[in-house]
């Protein structure tokens, strides 16, 4: 790609209009003129463009030039295929469109267009047994091409490829995707989420409550300036706001943050549709009240134990969905499978000359399409419990990085900082964990924070545990006990674990019965008498009878 001055009669008549943008070092980048709602249509920059497109996007300007040339740069007041209003569109000015069709000097609606050359597209090249898309009359009409795979789908796999294969910085995809958050651009990855966890032990999470409460304390108090410094949110307008003059009684205190309008304005919460009108809340995990997601909150350093436990909660909900999406679409695929095999049989039928009964695929086709609205409705809860997932590993990195920048500007003065190691560094880990790892660090949190829930973490670990507890021919059993007993004592039973075997890879061979108790010797040994100290005297300490499941 070589850069030179544009002669053009219509040059400096626009200004950076042009689609392929020139950075240092004639690297190459991509400049979106966006009608995107949250950044008033002011348009966007990208540092990154693959190569075969800014080609073809190049070959496509001579085109234009040669063969389709404008005299002007056209006012977008005189554009009619646009849903902008005209305030908006006078602050838009004029443009040269790259993509205007032949004889116009404004863009044509492609999204038709598109869909029928996508549609005919997969027709044609769908592997066998898959169906992408269908035919229905005379193949040399592109209206005949049907597809339930959108171009938005396409974009939304595009988007996923960036990421998983090609690796690309969040940043970057999310620029491409002209989306004005980081959430929604993960929202569209369709990945299995990891569990958002930090190694901080039950002392140190115990602390960062005890720094939330001191925080709350002196917002009571009418002193948040005193720590304004130590506090992120989802919009600079809530920082803004915060001042003393804002009554105690307005503040509405969790675990994870705080809402300084007492949870009144969920329904103004969301992305702005104009200068100063703005859409609801995104409804998640929480319902209606979904904080992580609102333009309102406000959190902090203080309050990170809240957002890990709140973030290990949703991804523990995630975890779950996603095992239900998945079941669904292994009957999907089941049902296709039949299908298919129907298929041979009524083409080997119809090629001998017999009558093929239709009745039982009718039914299985009934099916699919059941199954497949149900797999639509579970991958949408999947997508918001994601959303939710990035926008709480969002506020924690920003209380990470705050955290840090406090803690190399310390000049002595006691503030409400958090307990750091490692040199005076906070260290955010998001890693992929073992099921039981996961469950455990919902259920301990639950013991810790009043936000947390551990009801979709209890069973499925008492289930583990007690399989675990069966391999090794023991007597104790928690599936006696009920929801708040299996709670206390599981989380006994898993900190002795750890104790002993001082990492998580131990404890889950342990639990998936790749090692045994008895296999255990020296630092690790693990005796009969330990495991009645911790079911029989913790049982007794919560006010439980003993019951002998042997």
């Amino acid at each position: 790609m070589v850069w030179k001055k544009n002669t053009s009669p219509l040059a400096g008549s626009t200004q950076r209009q042009g689609f392929i943008k020139r950075y240092p070092d004639d690297q190459l980048g991509m400049w979106f003129t966006t009608n995107k709602t949250s950044n008033q249509g002011a348009g966007y920059s990208v540092p990154w463009i693959p190569h075969e497109l800014a080609y073809w996007l190049t070959r496509l300007r001579c085109w234009q030039q040669k063969y389709n040339p404008i005299s002007r740069p056209m006012p977008w007041l005189e554009c009619v295929r646009t849903k902008l209003n005209e305030t908006q569109r006078k602050n838009k000015g004029v443009n040269c469109f790259l993509f205007r069709d032949f004889g116009y000097e404004e863009p044509g609606n492609f999204t038709a267009r598109l869909t029928d050359r996508l549609a005919a597209a997969l027709y044609y090249s769908q592997p066998k047994g898959i169906c992408l898309a269908e035919l229905n009359g005379n193949s040399q009409h592109l209206s005949n091409y049907v597809s339930r795979y959108t171009p938005h789908s396409m974009r939304v796999s595009l988007i996923t490829a960036y990421i998983v294969e090609f690796g690309l910085p969040i940043e970057v995809v999310m620029k491409i995707a002209g989306h004005s958050s980081i959430v929604m651009s993960i929202y569209y990855v369709k990945i299995a989420p990891a569990g958002l966890r930090h190694r901080f032990s039950e002392g140190e999470k115990i602390a960062l409550k005890d720094k939330a409460y001191a925080a709350q304390w002196m917002i009571e108090q009418g002193r948040i300036d005193t720590v304004k410094s130590e506090l992120i949110s989802n919009s600079v307008q809530a920082l803004n706001q915060l001042d003393g003059g804002l009554p105690a009684g307005s503040f509405l205190f969790r675990d994870y943050g705080f809402c300084p309008f007492a949870g009144t304005r969920c329904d103004d919460g969301g992305c702005a549709i104009d200068s100063k009108k703005y859409l609801p809340t995104p409804s998640g995990y929480m319902g209606s009240q979904n904080c992580i997601r609102c333009r309102h909150f406000v959190t902090g350093p203080a309050f990170m134990g809240g957002l890990l436990s709140l973030g290990n909660e949703i991804s523990l909900s995630a975890n779950h969905q996603f095992r239900h999406y998945d079941e669904i679409e292994s009957g999907v695929r089941g049902v296709l499978e039949k299908i298919n095999i129907m298929d041979e049989e009524e083409y080997l039928a119809l090629k001998e000359g017999r009558r093929f009964d239709e009745g039982a695929r009718n039914q299985l086709e009934a099916k699919l399409r059941k199954l497949r609205s149900e797999s639509e409705a579970a991958a949408k809860k999947l997508d918001v419990l994601m959303c939710d997932i990035q926008s709480c590993a969002k506020l924690i990195k920003q209380c990470h990085a705050l955290a840090n920048e406090k803690c190399e500007g310390e000049d002595g003065e006691q503030r409400a900082q958090l307990i750091v190691q490692s040199g005076h560094e906070l260290v955010f880990d998001v890693a992929e964990t073992s099921y039981f790892h996961q469950l455990s660090e919902v259920c301990e949190n639950a013991e810790i924070y009043e936000s947390a829930s551990a009801d979709a973490a209890v069973m499925p670990r008492t289930q583990i545990i007690d399989r675990m507890v069966a391999l090794n021919d023991l007597k104790h059993r928690l599936f006696y006990l009920d929801r708040r007993q299996q709670l206390v004592v599981g989380n006994q039973f898993t900190r002795l674990l750890l104790d002993r075997l001082k990492s998580w890879d131990r404890v889950d061979a342990l639990m998936s019965g790749r090692i045994l108790i008895k296999d255990l010797l020296g630092a690790e040994k693990i005796t009969r008498r330990d495991l009645d100290s911790i079911f029989n005297s913790r049982v007794k300490s919560i006010g439980l009878e003993v019951v002998d499941g042997s």
